[in-house]
């Protein structure tokens, strides 16, 4: 399904009499009456007529139409939502009760409700709508794009995005383009993941909800520039113990997921690791900034393949001090460094023939290139 890009509801649709009170050609002073709630109609064609007056009427129409829906009785909204209505329709339900719970979760698991508004929904839901957004597998088949979205939420609690993900790869659905995917997979189906009951599921939610709650308060009461990749380390370092104890409850899928997901000093966490999972995940993850990663191609301890990764990134090689970085970086691949070798200033060759932590094939490169520059 797909809502169309005309969102107008064809005036036949309404009854004969209702037509000359909320067409385009209908008289202002009467249609305000119908968008103010003066004339009593049911409420399916109730909320109908208003919707059709908040897409054809000018500000002031808009804006009583959506006033009086937002008065009219939670029970009858809910009734309302719960109807097969025209998708558009619904999907402006979605938007005007956007912070109303039991409307939205009505919405979802009314099939008449267009596959693009679930979407738009579970981006932002809370976690008990993503919950009931996940459960309706039907949709998550139809339409991949749920499951990204429930999945970059980071309202869903980690157990239900194990299972969503899980289930997709079980049906077939196609989510390799998303960043990272592929070892949120083998996290959740390989070594290491073991199903959890409801018990388990909820203290493992809890863990990841503790650890981000935790970090985000470091970084609110913290005086710390987070671009300072070593005063990130310190930070993480004077709270090595807390941070490290909440990550220890997490399993590798909700590791690799908060990898994804987390914010700077989460990532930077994360990448101590020793899985490979959880350190790709990291390196995928889109938050990763430029200096972050120029901070990770510093890291000698990470294995090659991470470095390798950086190393063949175009948008963080442009920066001239990753170059340098990855050049003294002994696990960066060779055809790499001496591809980035080429681009050195002069005096940074000159210690790079003086750096005894350089491979001995950097350190004579540099040195053969001083001498053809004579």
């Amino acid at each position: 399904m797909a809502l169309p890009e005309d969102r107008v509801i064809p005036e036949e649709k309404f009854p004969e009499k209702l037509r000359a009170l909320i067409g385009r050609d209908a008289p202002k002073s009467a249609q305000l009456m119908v968008a103010r709630g003066a004339l009593p109609m049911p409420p399916v064609v109730q909320i109908a007529a208003l919707y059709q007056l908040s897409r054809i009427g000018d500000d002031e129409l808009k804006t009583e139409a959506q006033g009086t829906l937002r008065r009219l009785p939670p029970g009858v909204v809910r009734q309302v939502a719960a109807e097969p209505m025209l998708p558009v329709v619904l999907d402006w339900l979605a938007v005007v009760f956007q912070d109303v719970g039991d409307v939205l979760e009505t919405l979802v698991q009314n099939r008449a409700t267009d596959d693009e508004t679930v979407v738009l929904l579970a981006r932002t839901a809370n976690d008990a709508l993503c919950e009931a957004i996940a459960r309706n597998q039907a949709r998550l088949v139809r339409t991949p794009g749920i499951i990204e979205a429930l999945y970059y939420n980071r309202n869903c609690r980690a157990s239900t995005a194990d299972r969503i993900v899980d289930f997709a790869a079980r049906s077939g659905v196609d989510l390799s383009h998303l960043p990272g995917f592929d070892e949120v997979l083998a996290a959740v189906r390989g070594e290491g993941y073991v199903p959890q009951d409801a018990v388990a599921a909820a203290a493992a939610d809890e863990a990841v909800a503790a650890l981000h709650a935790e970090t985000e308060r470091i970084v609110a009461t913290t005086q710390i520039d987070f671009e300072d990749d070593e005063r990130v380390d310190e930070v993480i370092e004077e709270k090595r113990e807390s941070l490290i104890s909440r990550v220890s409850k997490l399993n590798v899928a909700q590791k690799v997921r908060l990898a994804m997901l987390g914010n700077q000093m989460e990532r930077a966490l994360l990448m101590r690791e020793p899985n490979k999972l959880v350190q790709r995940a990291v390196i995928r993850s889109p938050g990763v900034t430029d200096n972050e990663a120029i901070g990770y191609a510093k890291n000698r301890g990470l294995p090659e393949e991470i470095v390798s990764f950086i190393a063949g990134n175009r948008q963080w090689t442009r920066h001239y001090q990753m170059k340098l970085s990855l050049v003294k970086n002994p696990k960066c691949p060779l055809h790499f460094a001496m591809s980035f070798m080429k681009m050195l200033r002069t005096n940074d060759l000159r210690l790079l023939v003086r750096d005894k932590n350089v491979s001995p094939t950097i350190s004579k490169m540099a040195k053969n290139m001083l001498a053809g520059a004579k």
